[in-house]
């Protein structure tokens, strides 16, 4: 840049041109014509130019993606407000598709009012946080949902999660309860009289519960069938701010910490991410990520209850169930994890 600065310098425009100002204008121009070619500034130009139109269009995106997040936060929208209005919209639509399962948006809005029912009746109300231990399936997302409903907080378990770092985890968030599925009842077993006696807990099993016979272990599936479907009133008082889950961190340097998802980060991440994709209403996702991750979790689900996308749920990844399901539901778009889409990719579809 200094020789080339010195070389424009150094060109002679006395006879060519009397006005100095005029003078110093064309070293400038001369300036930046030399510098544009040397470093080769026509190839950036010629980038630009075919990425203008993409560049364009994520802009517009990225604008009503803020459009969106300021009106929710006028709204003082919450994620339960969110749902209600997509149950009103779309009652009949599916929500979720679990095996040979379907849930539509009114399904899903009546279990999850039996959940938040069943909940204040356990005396546990808005604050309060409970501990929610399960494979993935539409009834974990239920519970969190109705817990949510009420203002009650869940954190979500890495169901890998086991003796010692499991009672961390739930000792961490002050839980008032741990809602676990019956297909963790080992896992629970194992630390059932360290939490009972360290925290006191209230323990809701979904499903059957033949290990272990405690009479503190409440049978959830059959209270919640018998429960109140009436909506709470709490769900009013919900705020944009407001916390509405715990995600776990993986514990690789350490044990697990809880980070606070609240009401604006969810509605955030999954409007971003249906206005960069340009998710449709007839699309239909497929997920085998765990719904405690972030990823399945809140961007999977969030295009779900707040945006009305179908989601097509597989406890866990499967190569050879992968495309199988993909037709079976008329997938349109899939959340991958790792290498699974070379897993899948080796797969004949039969």
């Amino acid at each position: 840049m200094v020789i080339l600065g010195a070389l424009v310098e150094n060109i002679p425009l006395e006879g060519l041109v009397a006005n100095p100002y005029v003078k110093a204008i064309v070293r400038n121009v001369m300036f930046a014509a030399g510098f544009y070619i040397t470093t080769r500034g026509y190839v950036f130009t010629r980038m630009a130019y075919y990425t203008l139109g993409r560049d364009l269009k994520a802009l517009t995106r990225l604008l009503r993606t803020k459009y969106y997040m300021n009106k929710f936060r006028k709204q003082e929208l919450s994620v339960a407000k969110a749902f209600k209005q997509m149950v009103k919209k779309h009652p009949n639509k599916v929500a979720f598709y679990f095996e040979d399962e379907e849930w539509t948006f009114k399904e899903l809005d009546i279990f999850s009012n039996k959940v938040a029912n069943l909940i204040l009746d356990s005396g546990i109300s808005a604050g309060d946080e409970v501990s929610l231990f399960m494979e993935s399936k539409p009834e974990y997302v239920g519970i969190w949902l109705g817990l949510a409903k009420i203002g009650v907080i869940s954190a979500l378990i890495n169901t890998n999660q086991k003796q010692d770092t499991l009672i961390h985890s739930i000792s961490t968030v002050n839980s008032k309860a741990l809602i676990y599925g019956s297909e963790l009842q080992k896992s629970v077993n194992d630390v059932f009289l360290t939490l009972h006696q360290k925290l006191n807990l209230q323990f809701f099993c979904f499903g059957a519960h033949k290990m272990n016979t405690s009479p503190l272990i409440k049978d959830m599936k059959k209270l919640v069938r018998e429960s109140s479907d009436k909506e709470p009133s709490q769900i009013a008082n919900g705020k944009f701010s407001d916390h509405l889950f715990y995600i776990f961190t993986s514990g690789t340097t350490g044990l697990p910490k809880a980070v606070i998802i609240k009401n604006s980060r969810y509605l955030f991440m999954s409007t971003v991410v249906k206005m960069m994709l340009g998710v449709r209403d007839d699309d239909v996702l497929y997920t085998c990520i765990p719904l405690y991750h972030m990823a399945g979790g809140a961007i999977g689900t969030g295009n779900c209850l707040v945006h009305g996308t179908s989601m097509a749920i597989r406890h866990k990844f499967s190569a050879s169930k992968f495309w199988s399901d993909c037709i079976k539901y008329n997938c349109t778009l899939n959340m991958w994890v790792n290498y699974a889409d070379i897993y899948s990719h080796n797969h004949r579809i039969n």
